[in-house]
């Protein structure tokens, strides 16, 4: 009798067991989902880290006026970390890093990003203006010329109206994202209310004209913009860390661009002229 009693408790408990199959699949489920939860921390790794800016154009970069400014003003030679209010543009294409304000230099270092797909952005747009007259093919691989050339232009300007379009610039890139550490020379730091990074499509550009440039009242305005400097920034000491070192001896790898735009004024609108000019009078 206990044996027939045994025998049919196991009969229950082997009919309460769920079916093979249903076994099966819940514990491919149960991996499918552990593996895709490990390939989306690793996918959001990866991009944290990829847009990550080099270091090498995060620190503060030697350049002749620099040297210069230190080898003049010795232990008293300083900068500064401009915090800046919105680090990116409106439709986040460029983000704006690592800001150094130099006051014995008259000099700004800025780095500024953008994801590779924003170069796919501009084919597109170029594609959308395309005349026979204005967009020449260059090749069948870059039709438009922006992968094989340095595809934007860089300005400043400040809240008197006056335009930075000289500079020399470092650059780095990584899979998906491109970078350029900005040195523009003879911006004052100490005398602006405001200072706006420009950006502007290299193709747009003509330098052997005169250009107005506006934040929409020019004849030219910039494709996308940043505001690097105004009332709600601050200047912060920068450290100079062991890498920043003073050598005595300029970066490596500099690109100088000179008069970009070839203009010296922003057509400011008139109201914004009044507002700056009782701003510096108070």
């Amino acid at each position: 009798m206990k044996n027939k009693k045994a025998n049919e408790f196991d009969d229950i408990e082997e009919y309460k067991k769920p079916p093979k199959l249903l076994i099966f699949l819940g514990k491919f489920l149960k991996w499918l989902v552990f593996v895709c939860i490990i390939l989306m921390l690793a996918a959001f790794s990866f991009r944290m880290c990829e847009q990550r800016t080099p270091s090498e154009l995060k620190r503060l970069i030697w350049t002749d006026r620099t040297i210069q400014a230190y080898e003049s003003a010795g232990d008293s030679f300083s900068a500064f970390d401009c915090k800046v209010q919105s680090y990116y543009t409106e439709d986040g294409y460029f983000f704006a890093d690592s800001v150094i304000a130099i006051p014995s230099a008259n000099q700004w270092q800025i780095t500024i990003s953008y994801n590779n797909s924003t170069l796919r952005y501009l084919e597109s747009e170029y594609a959308g203006e395309e005349t026979a007259e204005n967009i020449p093919s260059d090749t069948d691989e870059d039709k438009y010329g922006i992968y094989g050339a340095e595809p934007f232009i860089y300005i400043l300007y400040d809240s008197a109206g006056n335009v930075y379009d000289s500079y020399s610039y470092l650059s780095d890139s990584s899979a998906l994202h491109s970078f350029r550490r900005l040195i523009f020379d003879d911006v004052p730091t100490d005398s602006v209310n405001g200072l706006s990074l420009a950006i502007f499509r290299a193709r747009d550009i003509t330098p052997e004209e005169i250009q107005a440039i506006g934040n929409g009242d020019g004849e030219l305005a910039p494709w996308r913009e940043i505001v690097i400097y105004n009332e709600l920034s601050s200047l912060e000491t920068h450290k100079i860390s062991n890498k920043e070192t003073y050598t005595g001896v300029p970066a490596n790898g500099l690109t100088k661009v000179e008069n970009a735009v070839g203009t010296n004024r922003v057509n400011i609108r008139e109201e914004e002229s009044e507002a700056v000019t009782g701003t510096a009078e108070e």
